[in-house]
């Protein structure tokens, strides 16, 4: 790769570095392998169904989520944050129904992938919409994986005070 190195704590280099692969989360299944690969990244996968759609990217020491956010002409990212009364969460507390409906089309596939790369180091993020279904994920893959980050941009308030103190991850 192109000297990057994921730090496990904070830091503004692994800022920038989430807030690109967000950005670029907007772009095409090609556009954005072009642009990741621009970066030394080989292995992408494409997680898409009915509009919710995220990037899956191995490197060989760690495993990142890329989650796209709202377009505002895609009417499935519209109506889901358009409904924004509770319902239970996975894990605890109450949070955004639309939020929540958007990343379990696509779910099943993420966890498979989560659990396939378990040994390494997963690193999470989101813009918008995105953001809201990355700390969606993040509440849910604590006892599949080796959860490391979570850098959100723009995120939209995704669940109630529960589901917030049950979280093991920490906002800054």
């Amino acid at each position: 790769m192109t000297n990057y190195n994921i730090t496990n704590n904070f830091s503004y280099a692994n800022a920038a570095h989430f807030a690109k692969l967000s950005e670029w989360a907007y772009k095409d299944k090609v556009n954005f392998t072009k642009s990741v690969k621009s970066l030394g990244y080989k292995d992408i996968m494409f997680f898409d169904k009915n509009g919710a759609q995220a990037y899956g990217i191995r490197f060989k020491d760690y495993v990142i989520l890329a989650f796209r956010g709202t377009e505002p002409t895609q009417f499935s990212d519209i109506k889901a944050d358009l409904k924004s009364w509770k319902t239970h969460a996975e894990t605890n507390g109450s949070v955004h129904a639309g939020f929540k409906n958007e990343l379990d089309k696509i779910w099943a596939p993420i966890l498979t992938y989560i659990q396939t790369n378990k040994d390494k180091p997963l690193y999470i993020t989101g813009h918008s919409l995105g953001a809201a279904m990355a700390t969606l994920a993040t509440s849910r893959v604590q006892k599949y994986s080796n959860f490391r980050s979570l850098y959100t941009y723009g995120s939209p308030r995704v669940g109630n005070k529960r589901f917030l103190t049950g979280c093991s991850f920490s906002h800054v």
